[in-house]
């Protein structure tokens, strides 16, 4: 089976959670891979599915214990929050210097 360069890491990876998953209920590897070329899941070599696992299985054992989920971005550009303009109550120092940082973060020079 001949694919393109690196459509077997892709297919491992994209795979991944079904090919730990049937490592974790202690199926053999051959038989993982089989059941994934009858299901037409996997178009890479066997050596080469051996490779790629052997990649997963090792990434799972330098993963930290707790992944934190990565933030999808959102379309909208991101914009810097002004200080607020109007006092703030019982906060006479921010008060003081309200004036003049609204104009620094403004980019006034004056």
């Amino acid at each position: 089976m001949s694919v393109e360069w690196g459509q077997g890491r892709i297919e491992a990876n994209a795979l991944a959670n079904v090919i730990l998953a049937g490592i974790d209920r202690g199926l053999p590897i051959s038989r993982i891979y089989s059941d994934l070329v009858k299901a037409g899941r996997v178009t890479m070599s066997r050596p080469a599915f051996y490779r790629n696992v052997q990649k997963l299985r090792r990434a799972m054992r330098t993963a930290p214990a707790e992944a934190v989920p990565i933030q999808a971005p959102t379309d909208a550009p991101t914009t810097p929050k002004k200080p607020p303009t109007r006092p703030i109550e019982g906060l006479t120092e921010w008060n003081a210097l309200a004036g003049p940082l609204g104009k620094v973060w403004d980019g006034d020079d004056d």
